[in-house]
């Protein structure tokens, strides 16, 4: 309503303006040659507007007769490029659904119709290659790719992909500090140099990798002090291996000061100091340890520390083993060692007091088999077992309980220590201390390559944003 009021007021105010025109009095005369023209000023005025919109109106038509030409071939660019991205979506779908022939085919459509020049026919095609087993027109493709400054990252990261399918893992670590080179920003990418470097065993390039991923947020500060850890101390190791004691040492003393609880730095270390005749240091780096994070493997090293029991040091010896109790009271495995300790010396009441202290504490299968180690001691001593069976039970109904152990946290395998990688299947960091029950075989990050490659789809969006 309110249109049609405004239309008619626009109408009323040009028939106004028209009228006032025509209404204009006063002669106008025009000589031109031999011809002499005379009229009123209104009339005069109407008929130069009508001269004037005549004109517009011949030149208008003359330039669309002359633009036709380029309009038809702009409407046709048009349809092709409709068409195009038509067929290219037709393509994906057919990569995704494993159709090789009909992507090729819809491939070579795509760049007919919108031209090589553009990012995504070209990374159809190399979909489709890829699909149909070509790696040599696929690597081709993405090299073009490459080469483009705004598919760049398309290309490299598709050559990453085929590295990785070929287990090239030099040549994907190649491709993917390529990527990061493009865009650092990208945590993907950040995941995928890191996860080579560890796989190329590229060691102190991962370190500086990790600090590059803790100043961008990419990772978490717990995973990257316990992979610095792991990392120094398979440093550590390759340089006593290599008879560098120093060199050794020094990336010992780094992952120790990372964390000084962490149980194979505080073992090597400590072997490492006994290596050097430094028996006091040694002993204090256990019992430190000891106070947070009681472990078999430090038990072990403070057993091999123990004086020579002997008739007339039965006191220094079990004073030793109190020493390590002490520092951590509640320690089931203390209470353990004193079992032993107390064995050792023949005083079979105190082994029971201890054995009966770690059973209340934590019952396991090494309890039961202290107990029946005391059994057969004390019957070998002829001594009444009956009380023994009264107080600590029998050493039988629990010899199956589980216990902790060095386990892959990945496939549940067990191992006698800690390394940096679980072999055979080359995992890193991923042995911890835990129950075996606990674990099933997971796949580690390089063999599941969907998350360092990116699907067809996500090709797609990534053009689109280019």
């Amino acid at each position: 309503m309110l249109k049609t009021f405004w239309f008619l007021i626009k109408i009323s105010v040009i028939v106004g303006a028209l009228l006032w025109i025509a209404l204009q009095s006063g002669p106008v005369s025009l000589s031109f040659l031999d011809y002499d023209v005379k009229t009123q000023l209104g009339v005069f005025l109407l008929g130069l507007m009508a001269a004037f919109f005549i004109c517009y109106f011949i030149i208008r038509t003359l330039k669309l007769i002359l633009s036709a030409p380029k309009a038809i071939a702009d409407n046709h660019s048009k349809n092709n490029t409709k068409r195009g991205y038509q067929a290219l979506t037709q393509g994906m779908v057919a990569v995704a659904a494993g159709d090789s022939k009909a992507a090729t085919k819809l491939s070579k459509k795509a760049s007919n119709l919108i031209g090589v020049d553009h990012g995504l026919p070209v990374l159809l095609e190399a979909q489709a290659a890829r699909l149909r087993g070509d790696t040599q027109q696929a690597n081709e493709c993405f090299i073009k790719l490459s080469e483009n400054k705004e598919t760049s990252l398309l290309g490299v990261r598709g050559l990453l992909r085929m590295a990785l399918d070929e287990e090239d893992y030099q040549q994907a670590l190649t491709h993917a500090k390529k990527a990061r080179d493009i865009n650092p920003k990208q945590e993907w990418i950040s995941q995928a140099v890191y996860d080579l470097e560890i796989k190329n065993r590229h060691w102190k390039e991962a370190l500086k990798t990790i600090k590059r991923s803790l100043s961008s947020g990419f990772m978490p500060h717990e995973k990257a002090n316990s992979d610095r850890i792991a990392i120094n101390l398979e440093l550590s190791d390759q340089a006593l291996n290599n008879h560098d004691s120093n060199g050794g040492l020094s990336y010992l003393k780094r992952a120790y000061k990372l964390d000084n609880s962490f149980v194979p730095s505080v073992t090597r270390l400590a072997k490492l100091n006994l290596s050097k005749k430094n028996r006091s240091k040694a002993v204090s780096l256990v019992l430190k340890c000891w106070k947070e994070n009681p472990h078999p493997d430090l038990a072990a090293i403070w057993q091999e520390l123990s004086p020579e029991l002997t008739p007339k040091n039965r006191k220094k010896y079990m004073a030793w083993f109190e020493k390590l109790l002490a520092a951590a009271p509640e320690s089931d495995l203390g209470m353990l060692l004193m079992a032993q300790a107390s064995m050792d010396i023949k005083d079979w009441q105190k082994t029971i007091e201890y054995l009966k202290k770690a059973k209340q504490s934590n019952p396991s299968s090494n309890t039961y088999k202290i107990q029946r180690v005391l059994r057969e001691h004390m019957e070998a001593e002829g001594l009444d077992i009956e009380t023994l069976a009264d107080q600590l039970g029998d050493e039988f109904e629990m010899h199956n309980t589980p216990e902790r152990c060095w386990v892959c946290s990945e496939t549940g395998r067990r191992y006698d220590e800690w390394t940096a990688i679980a072999r055979p299947h080359g995992s890193f960091n991923t042995i911890i201390w835990d129950y075996a029950q606990a674990f099933s075989f997971q796949p580690s990050y390089l063999d599941n390559k969907k998350d360092i490659l990116i699907s067809n789809e996500e090709d797609i969006l990534m053009m689109g944003n280019i």
